[in-house]
């Protein structure tokens, strides 16, 4: 990937540096916070402007917002932040799956000149669970009804066409489906990208569960790719480890990685798959 000397920051090669949240939404507004990672590889001051575009489901831009920043000489990942409002909010549930576009883009302010520009989906939504009642979108009750889907299909493997996995999606709604567990391993970004627009909640999981530089790493990438999708609803930290379910010592991993989770992205809960007992 080659880029100009300012520019915004790339994450684990496939995840742009720019983090959606949206903090409060309620049927007359939605309060949005972004943050967005800075680069200077030059050897002087660099003076830039970002502007922010917000776009509704139906294309149409709402509202640009400009800021303006001073970035030091060889400065890297330098995060800077916009707040925004949006009224009469399009919410986002299985039903309504509307889609803003938050669009970020450096400018030399002198020239007007693009340095770079990141493009991101997401929805406005609020949820939580309760030990009690269950889940709840929007403030309205939702029946989970869901499948554990694995990365692979019949005939093509695990190198899936994106028109296969929005078949797959179609079936599982025809079925009555509204939420997709990926069993056992992250999603590609094209099939969340198809549960964004099709209103189907996920449970995304991580491939292995521990502690070591190398589970956490391989959870934060995960987390950090895929945390403005709206679909996502839960981070599910393992699967099936026989060896941890039963005991204090996968207790105390679950806990540890609990709170990884709640570093990466405070805004979700955590869970696990356990398939003989409770971590």
């Amino acid at each position: 990937i080659v880029k100009e000397p300012v520019n915004i920051s790339i994450l684990d090669k496939a995840t742009s540096g720019l983090y959606i949240t949206t903090p409060a939404v309620s049927e007359d507004a939605a309060k949005l916070s972004a943050r967005l990672l800075l680069n200077n590889t030059l050897a002087q001051t660099a003076k830039v402007n970002v502007d922010y575009e917000i776009y509704d489901p139906q294309g149409n831009l709402l509202k640009t917002i400009t800021k303006k920043h001073k970035l030091e000489a060889g400065s890297a990942g330098v995060e800077v932040t916009v707040d925004a409002e949006i009224t009469q909010p399009q919410q986002w549930s299985p039903d309504t799956p509307a889609l803003y576009t938050l669009k970020a883009i450096l400018k030399d302010p002198k020239t007007g000149e693009t340095y770079d520009v990141v493009s991101e989906h997401f929805g406005l939504r609020w949820f939580h669970f309760d030990a009690d009642k269950g889940f709840f979108l929007n403030g309205e009750p939702v029946k989970l009804k869901g499948a554990n889907m694995h990365q692979d299909h019949a005939g093509v493997g695990s190198g899936i066409p994106d028109g296969l996995q929005e078949w797959r999606l179609m079936q599982l709604k025809k079925f009555g489906c509204n939420a997709y567990r990926s069993s056992h391993n992250p999603m590609t970004p094209e099939l969340l990208d198809a549960c964004d627009r099709m209103g189907i909640f996920v449970i995304e999981e991580n491939r292995l569960t521990g502690i070591n530089k190398e589970h956490t790493d391989l959870l934060g990438r995960m987390i950090r790719r895929d945390r403005n999708h709206p679909s996502v609803i839960l981070w599910s930290v393992g699967n099936e480890e026989w060896g941890l379910e039963w005991n204090d010592f996968g207790t105390r991993i679950a806990e540890s990685m609990r709170e990884y989770c709640h570093r990466f992205d405070p805004t979700r809960l955590m869970t696990v798959a356990s398939s003989s007992g409770p971590h």
